[in-house]
Formats: structure tokens, C-alpha cells, sequence
């Protein structure tokens, strides 16, 4: 039902568009003169389809599935969830979605049989009923929008209201999110600190954070030193840079002043949306892949206990530099070069004595930003 509701939302989101621009076109064939581009008043009638309907469809899938299991641990028999705490609750309530979802184990009890055929019947209504509101408020939105068309009808303003309105709202979430990260990064190292003293953190040679999480849970006392984190950073990012800023430098220069068009128009691109994977993606597939032969290789004590191999890090963050990132280098105007090439010089020997040295400041300026961009 969900992917129904989207698909409904994007036709008529295409649909007015569609409409309000041929409306639009219409009325300037006719001889009148617009105040917006016909363009302008699609984007007017797609916008105001797609901004709010969107919104509502995310909220209703954000508070849905709370409501839906509020009200059938509700309509349970009366004394059902007596002296149970919350662990014990939730547990009652994943039982009755699994059997909802058809994974029954052994013979559950009648009131859970009717919880889970109530707890379906309600997510059908609930997806039904998402189905039949998204359709009806587009197609009134789409409607209003459509008598709006207009010779006069001022549509670049108003789109560039609805779209400025969104930005806003982005800025505004991403300063809460920011806000709200230093907050929980605050309390956590307070409530961290008041475990374990400042000097050992900083001084500690030792870092084997494994404590016991429960009362009854068994573990050792562990070790927060962080002077062995500092200096494995130091370590990876040193290899990672000693192999990605030769091989990044020279693919660029290839890349930028000696590949074929047609080759630098294919790989460039791949690059550059390889660079753009953020890097904990990286660390995953690293864990997953290069994690377990780097393991299976050493048959040494501390290797095995190692949870992630300075090897493996150091050739994953490698692999992050993109090898052909326009950062390395400034490519240089094209016509200093070929002045020089067409006076005798090789192609190469006009880059070493006029490209070269332009681009050399910039480097080192340019991988500092690259590395502090990735760590």
C-alpha cells in the first residue's frame, strides 16, 4: 500500500505539471501575455502537490505503527498485561506480530490469535486509508492549482516561496540535528568522565573497553587509554596517504592533460562518485571482505583478538582518496600549454615548465582539505 500511495503521488505530481504548463502554453498562444514562464506554473502545481501530500504520507508511516500497537495492547482482555513490566510487554507484543506476519511457534494462546488478526485488519484499514487520502487531497491540490493558471498569476514567485520555504526547513533541521548531536555527545562524555578519570584517558597505554553492560553480566574491568587510538590514527592515515597522494596525483595529471576525451568522459565520473561514498561504506565492505583473510593469515594471539587489523584500516582509508579528485591538482587554461607545444616544446615539457610549477602551491593546500574531508 505504501509504494501504491507514492506511485499516485508522483502520477499526479506529473500530471499537474503537465496540465498547468499546457494551460499556460495555451493561454500565450492565444495572444495574452504571461507574467511566469509556462515552465513556472507546472513547477507551481508539481510543488504544491508534492510538498504537502509528501509530508503526510511520511507522517503517517512515522506514527502509524505506534498507534496501531497502542490500540491493540489495548483491546487485549482486561488483566492480560497485569504485574508484567515493559521488557515482558514487549515481548507480548512481538509475539502477536509474528503471528500476524504468519511465523507461529508452538500453540499460542486464543487472545494472541485475535490480537494478530486485529493487528492485520488494522494495517489494511491503515494502508486503505493512506490510499484513499493521498488520492483525494492530490487531486484537490491539483485542482486548486489548476484554476490558479492565470496571465497574470505571479507562479516564479510563488514557486521560489515554496522552494525557499523548503530550504529553510532543511537549514533548520540540519542546525537541530547539530544541536541536538553536541547535546548527546555532551551528556554521554560527562556521564563517560564521571567513570573513568581524565589522566588515564589521556595517558592510558591501554585500550580494552570491555565492561560489564549488567549486574549479572561477567567481564573485566577494562582500559580506556587513548593514547594507542591517537597513534593507530596516526599510523592508518599515514599509509593511507603514503599510497592515495602519488597514485591520486598522477591519475589526475593523466586524467586532466594526457587521457583521450572519450576515456576522461567515462572514468571521471566514476571517480568522482566513488569519492562521494562516504567512508564508514568503505569500512563496512573492508570488515566484511578484507577483515577475514588479514585474520585468517597472521595465527597470532593478538592479531585474532584485533577487532579491526591497522592493515586493513590503513587500506581502507587508501582507497578512500579519490585517486582523480580536481582537488589534487588546478587544471591549468589549455592554451599556455599549447602555445608552448606549438613553438616545439613536447606536450609534457610545456606542463613541467608552466603547469607544473602553478600547481604546486596548490597541493598541498588542496590534499590537507581531501584529508580532513575523510577524517
Amino acid at each position: 500500500m505504501t509504494l501504491a500511495a507514492f506511485v499516485i503521488l508522483l502520477s499526479l505530481t506529473l500530471l499537474g505539471y503537465v496540465l498547468n504548463m499546457r494551460t499556460a502554453s495555451a493561454i500565450r498562444g492565444g495572444g495574452a501575455r504571461l507574467h511566469s514562464l509556462a515552465g513556472f506554473h507546472g513547477l507551481f502545481s508539481a510543488l504544491l502537490v508534492l510538498v504537502p501530500v509528501l509530508v503526510l504520507i511520511l507522517l503517517w508511516l512515522a506514527f502509524e505503527g505506534v498507534i496501531i500497537d497502542a490500540i491493540v495492547m489495548a483491546s487485549l482482555p482486561p488483566g492480560t498485561l497485569d504485574g508484567m513490566g515493559i521488557g515482558q510487554i514487549q515481548l507480548t507484543l512481538a509475539e502477536i506480530k509474528s503471528v500476524a506476519s504468519g511465523r507461529v511457534f508452538g500453540t499460542p494462546e486464543d487472545w494472541k490469535l485475535a490480537a494478530a488478526e486485529r493487528l492485520v485488519w488494522m494495517n489494511d484499514m491503515s494502508g486503505w486509508f493512506l490510499l484513499i487520502v493521498v488520492a483525494t487531497g492530490s487531486i484537490a491540490i491539483l485542482l486548486y492549482a489548476r484554476r490558479q493558471v492565470a496571465a497574470d498569476f505571479r507562479a516564479r514567485q510563488r514557486v521560489e516561496r515554496i522552494i525557499s520555504g523548503l530550504m529553510i526547513f532543511c537549514a533548520t533541521v540540519a542546525i537541530f540535528t547539530t544541536v541536538g548531536i553536541v547535546f548527546a555527545l555532551t551528556f554521554e562524555t560527562i556521564k563517560f568522565f564521571s567513570m573513568v578519570p581524565v589522566t588515564d584517558f589521556l595517558f592510558g597505554t591501554s585500550w580494552e573497553p570491555q565492561i560489564p553492560i549488567r549486574e549479572d553480566q561477567i567481564a573485566a574491568a577494562g582500559a580506556f587509554g587513548a593514547v594507542p587510538v591517537f597513534l593507530g590514527t596516526i599510523v592508518i592515515a599515514t599509509v593511507a596517504l603514503t599510497i592515495a597522494v602519488p597514485v591520486g596525483l598522477l591519475t589526475a595529471i593523466y586524467l586532466n592533460e594526457f587521457a583521450p576525451h572519450g576515456f576522461r568522459q567515462v572514468v571521471k565520473p566514476i571517480l568522482e562518485i566513488l569519492a562521494g561514498v562516504p567512508t564508514v561504506v568503505y569500512g563496512f565492505f573492508a570488515i566484511l571482505t578484507v577483515a577475514d583473510d588479514d585474520r585468517g593469515d597472521g595465527g597470532r594471539p593478538d592479531r585474532a583478538n584485533d577487532d579491526q587489523p591497522a592493515g586493513q584500516r590503513h587500506r581502507r582509508h587508501g582507497a578512500d582518496r579519490d585517486p582523480a579528485d580536481r582537488g589534487y591538482v588546478i587544471r591549468q587554461p589549455q592554451d599556455v600549454v599549447r602555445l608552448r607545444t606549438w613553438h616545439g616544446a613536447f606536450h609534457r615539457h610545456a606542463l613541467h615548465q608552466r603547469a607544473g610549477p602553478a600547481d604546486r602551491p596548490q597541493i598541498p593546500r588542496n590534499l590537507r582539505l581531501r584529508l580532513r574531508r575523510h577524517d
